[in-house]
């Protein structure tokens, strides 16, 4: 399998970690999310579970076990919100999971 995606702890007021692990070593690895819907959107990295407008987070470089990690403060004001989220393992050109979550 390719790489996974997790969320943990999407609480509004406080900071969610956000996991892509089986990434490649070293490699760099994007997180984009969008608020709009789960897709599906084509796009030269295959099938996108995300719906335009989407927005690209900072790159992050996957550990030595491919393992990365974001932690993002979630806006106090957006308990109910809908999110989806997916990332983009650049070493293997591959997408992870899409994951659809709503901010608690």
């Amino acid at each position: 399998g390719g790489p996974i995606l997790s969320v943990n702890s999407l609480v509004a007021g406080q900071t969610a970690s956000v996991e892509v692990s089986a990434c490649t070593p070293g490699g760099r690895v994007f997180l984009a999310y969008s608020l709009t819907g789960g897709g599906p959107t084509s796009s030269s990295y295959g099938t996108l579970f995300l719906s335009p407008p989407y927005t690209v987070l900072n790159q992050r470089y996957a550990n030595l076990a491919g393992l990365v990690i974001w932690n993002i403060p979630v806006p106090g004001n957006t308990s109910g919100t809908p999110v989806w989220l997916q990332a983009l393992d650049v070493g293997s050109f591959t997408l992870t999971n899409g994951l659809a979550r709503v901010v608690q």
